[in-house]
């Protein structure tokens, strides 16, 4: 498995579209996960996550406004 220095390095090189795409593959393998199983601790996890992320953007954004 490759560490989490190298994936962050991967992604930061990949072109702003293909980020998307990953965000968007991510997002559907855990929502899959998610439905066959509703307690998936680390399907919770990634959404609880991706979740404040997107809030604490949001408010960052705000706050530059």
């Amino acid at each position: 498995m490759k560490s989490a220095n190298d994936i962050w390095g991967e992604l930061g090189a990949l072109p702003e579209d293909e980020v998307m795409h990953v965000m968007t593959k991510l997002f559907a393998t855990y929502e899959d996960q998610l439905q066959k199983d509703p307690k998936s601790e680390a399907a919770l996890s990634f959404f609880r996550n991706l979740a404040n992320a997107i809030e604490q953007t949001s408010q960052c954004n705000l706050n530059r406004r």
